[in-house]
């Protein structure tokens, strides 16, 4: 075979010819520009939007959030440190807590509905009050039941136990504490027994502090349920506004934040705190008598 035989492309057999056109014939017939152009015109005419895809973006997360959407509650968050008595500290730890424990808690997300908070719960007996004795035998009956020919009730009989509980008094800055029986109803100090190992003052002490403790459990958790729920409105909001997502929850979504929903905590320890700071000011402007003398 000779060089230029070599170099020739050979030429298709007859099978080869019939798939080639078989091939040909399955290729759609390329458009012009201008084809294209009428074709687009004629499917959106003039005066109509070319509809673009929804964007599914359900945030259940603070790491779903974008840079903008994760300060929306920085001035809530404020507010809700002036309510709890904290130092308001905005930075990341602090902002991821919030969105994470408490907007997104319990599994909400974008889509979900959004629930305003009751009325802060009652204080319950055993939060604010602590054990402290007995009563002692022969403590006389009310009034009230003499008069009605009663006899003592089984949870005010000799024994059985005493509660002390505190009562601050916001106006006159000052605690007060009642002994009561389980069910509430007041014992005079005279009867009461006081368990071993503490002195009265202690006792009142522990109460205190028991009382406290409950107290922000109670007022800060209402607090910032508060906020993480008007939060979740302006999330709802901020992604209603821009459209991000057309599944969002249809109903009827509040922008008002009543803040006199929001309850001041106040606790035994800032009472007593506030006068113990009103005693040295007026010992700092007046004279106390000290071994004899007077300091000024």
């Amino acid at each position: 075979m000779s060089s230029q035989q070599g170099d020739e492309m050979p030429t298709p057999t007859g099978t080869q010819e019939t798939n080639r056109a078989a091939g040909d014939a399955s290729q759609p017939p390329m458009m012009s520009s201008q084809a294209t152009r009428d074709r687009l015109q004629a499917l959106f005419p003039e005066g109509t939007s070319v509809p673009t895809q929804s964007i599914s973006n359900v945030w259940r997360s603070y790491d779903d959030m974008d840079e903008e959407a994760r300060l929306i509650a920085d001035d809530l968050l404020g507010t809700l440190a002036a309510f709890n008595d904290q130092q308001p500290v905005f930075n990341e730890t602090v902002r991821r807590n919030f969105w994470n424990r408490w907007v997104f808690a319990s599994g909400w997300d974008t889509d979900c509905t959004v629930q305003e908070p009751g009325k802060i719960r009652d204080r319950t007996m055993a939060e604010s009050s602590l054990e402290v004795g007995t009563i002692m035998p022969g403590m006389p009956r009310s009034n009230e039941r003499v008069k009605k020919n009663q006899n003592t009730p089984a949870h005010r009989l000799a024994g059985q136990p005493v509660f002390l509980r505190p009562q601050p008094n916001w106006d006159s800055c000052g605690v007060a504490f009642k002994y009561s029986d389980i069910r509430g109803g007041p014992i005079s100090s005279q009867w009461v027994q006081h368990s071993p190992g503490y002195s009265p003052v202690r006792w009142r002490a522990e109460a205190a502090v028991r009382w406290d403790v409950a107290e922000c459990k109670r007022v800060t958790g209402h607090n910032t349920t508060m906020v993480a729920f008007w939060a979740q409105c302006r999330l709802v909001h901020w992604l209603r506004d821009r459209q991000v997502d057309v599944r969002r929850p249809t109903e009827e979504v509040p922008r008002a934040e009543d803040h006199s929903k929001l309850v001041q905590l106040r606790t035994c320890s800032m009472i007593i705190d506030e006068m113990t700071v009103l005693v040295s000011d007026l010992r700092s402007r007046r004279a106390w008598p000290v071994n004899n003398g007077f300091c000024f």
